[in-house]
């Protein structure tokens, strides 16, 4: 198991300066206090860095079926 070690991490709205995360085969498996790290884990500072989460791609192109046709020819 890996844990990423930032100076900050955005979790649940506010900016937390006490966590890490774990990951494990390359997907994030948990968010847990950065005083419950094992010793024995593979440790990755981030040193001057802030996590945070990704963010929803809402562009559509939905709006274009409508219109499909209607702007080939001029009246």
């Amino acid at each position: 198991m890996n844990y990423l070690v930032p100076d900050a991490i955005f979790y649940q709205g506010s900016l937390r300066r006490d966590l890490a995360i774990s990951i494990n085969e390359g997907l994030i498996d948990s968010v847990l206090p950065k005083s419950k790290l094992p010793p024995d884990g593979s440790l990755e500072n981030l040193p001057g860095q802030a996590l945070l989460p990704g963010f929803v791609n809402a562009h559509s192109h939905a709006f274009q079926r409508l219109i499909r046709g209607g702007t080939e020819y001029r009246n």
